[in-house]
């Protein structure tokens, strides 16, 4: 790979090309973010500088104010581009021969800058073996930096954090929505539906029978206020002496699209095959009381409810301002994360719907950690453990501000302090890592082996392919923890001062002792009880153990009520 972007600079050299344009792909923004990040790594990698992007006309169909922001911000069509050669290609790094093969031929002596276009889309999939093994960050280019450059410069964000702890929460609804679509109780995802994938687009609320990821997704909404509320229960019992104020963000696209993909040829076709009818004054009906039930949830501090240039900004400055997020899409949050993040040291917790094989490895390059988005609940019970976290980027702040001397503004602004902030860093790296789960007796008791191990259990036991990962998954949770006692000993050893106090000396003592009632902790401790048995028989009678448990913990909860 590497020869062959060596032989590519040479001929570039021999040419005297010493520059390359970006062209802006006609697509949504998160593929716009992608496919010039794409060419722009590459040409940096070829030895070449960025000029600008060579779009004779800015000509973006996906979305109506996409051009107003490019033209906004600072970037302008090209007028003359007969001095680039265009090179198009399905696939930059499948193509470097075609690549040097097409610049060898070239004998136009005017020509002094390329322009390496995609015939449809560039992928990043197909640098993921390149960007691990090189260890370097397609993100990390010319292009990018231009482009944030130019936005910082035109557009007056502002940063909200001080004491506040920022959540946004982002809905992808629009052409993915799930609707109710009749009398009959019929529920469709309506874009996997308009394809014909019925298998995972429907479900029927009468005959319970259907996909239920389908019922998931009808109920987000309701999932997601129910979740804003556990939170500010959640700031008022645990986070009180940590934030002053919680700050909440929901983003959605709202129902603009349902309309128009109901009425698609493609979609009644779909109907027919189903035998189903589609209520227009039905589905009309639900998708205003959905928005009706955000806009009148007062917890929520920021509805940003459609699809205007007005609610992409305000989005974008509620992502770069958030602690913690969490969507139900794929890429759009990850790609304002690459496109516009310029605060290194200000650490966020994604919760994404899905993402690309190495989207841990390029958000950890942005100072992000990215976790699974499986509904709002699983994302509750991790918070449970997360306040200690949060009090890791408080003392870091105020460590920051004390030692420095600066305010919480200027340390976001002032790029001259990096190198302070990361010797800073490194001199409590000590005190930041030993406090990241131990902060509670609740999540400390959490965070032992037998609890790890019983929601292990219980997580993967809920499907075949589950239990047939759960061996490797309970011995990976058992080295892990090893490991990670092993490090604790080790320091402890060199400074007993970290060493962490009694559990019966932390507030929540009480509360915490009724986590060994939960049946993770009792099928964790089963587990353990059967490892260590004589000759490991224990093992022969675990699953009626671990059954009777599971039975005993229902009749409790059953008496409870």
């Amino acid at each position: 790979m590497l020869d062959k972007i060596e032989k590519i600079k040479k001929i570039l050299s021999q040419k005297n090309i010493n520059y390359y344009y970006v062209y802006l792909v006609n697509s949504g923004f998160g593929d716009i973010i992608t496919n010039s990040s794409i060419q722009s790594f590459m040409c940096d990698l070829f030895g070449l500088n960025y000029v600008s992007i060579s779009n004779k006309e800015i000509n973006l169909t996906f979305s109506e104010f996409y051009k107003q922001f490019l033209l906004d911000i600072g970037y302008n069509p090209l007028i003359n581009d007969k001095n680039i050669h265009y090179i198009e290609l399905d696939n930059i790094l499948d193509d470097l021969d075609n690549i040097y093969a097409n610049l060898c031929k070239l004998d136009n002596s005017s020509v002094n800058a390329i322009c390496i276009k995609p015939k449809t889309l560039f992928y990043t999939c197909s640098f993921d073996e390149f960007a691990i093994n090189s260890n370097k960050n397609i993100y990390n280019n010319s292009f990018i930096s231009d482009f944030k450059d130019k936005y910082y410069k035109s557009t007056n964000i502002k940063y909200m954090r001080h004491n506040t702890l920022n959540i946004t929460i982002h809905l992808r609804l629009g052409d993915c929505s799930t609707i109710l679509l009749n009398n009959n109780k019929d529920l469709v995802t309506i874009s996997w539906f308009d394809r014909g994938v019925h298998s995972h687009s429907w479900y029927n609320l009468k005959n319970k029978t259907g996909f239920k990821g389908v019922l998931n997704k009808y109920r987000y909404i309701d999932d997601a206020i129910k979740f804003v509320q556990q939170l500010h229960q959640y700031k008022r019992d645990i986070l009180k002496d940590i934030y002053e104020d919680l700050n909440i963000t929901l983003i959605t696209d709202g129902y603009s699209y349902v309309e128009k993909v109901v009425n698609r040829k493609t979609f009644i076709k779909q109907l027919k095959k189903m035998n189903m009818k589609a209520d227009l004054c039905i589905i009309d009906d639900f998708c205003k009381k959905n928005i009706e039930k955000i806009n009148n949830c007062n917890l929520i501090n920021n509805k940003i409810i459609g699809d205007s240039y007005k609610d992409f900004l305000n989005t974008v400055e509620a992502v770069l301002n958030s602690d913690i997020i969490i969507s139900d899409s794929r890429s759009f949050i990850f790609r304002v994360i690459m496109g516009w993040k310029i605060d290194i040291n200000f650490s966020q917790i994604l919760y994404l719907g899905s993402a690309e094989k190495t989207a841990q490895y390029y958000l950890n390059k942005n100072n992000c950690v990215y976790k699974k988005f499986i509904n709002f609940s699983n994302v509750f019970e991790q918070l449970q453990n997360l306040e200690q976290d949060l009090i890791n980027k408080k003392l870091k702040d105020k460590i920051l501000q004390k030692e420095l001397g600066y305010n919480d503004d200027i340390i976001q602004e002032n790029k001259t302090l990096k190198e302070k902030i990361a010797i800073l860093q490194s001199k409590n790296n000590v005190l930041l890592n030993n406090t990241s789960t131990n902060l509670t007796a609740q999540s400390r008791i959490k965070n032992q082996l037998s609890y790890k191990l019983g929601q292990a259990i219980i997580d993967n036991s809920k499907s075949l392919l589950g239990y047939i990962k759960m061996p490797f998954i309970l011995s990976y949770i058992k080295e892990t923890h090893q490991k990670e006692q092993k490090i604790y000993q080790e320091k402890i050893k060199n400074n007993p001062s970290l060493k962490l106090p009694p559990l019966e000396t932390y507030p929540d003592y009480k509360e915490a002792i009724k986590c060994k009632n939960h049946l993770s902790y009792k099928l964790g401790e089963a587990l353990i009880n059967a490892d260590k048995s004589k000759f490991k028989l224990g093992y022969l009678w675990l699953w009626f153990k671990c059954k009777q448990l599971t039975k005993e913990h229902k009749n409790c909860k059953i008496n409870d009520k």
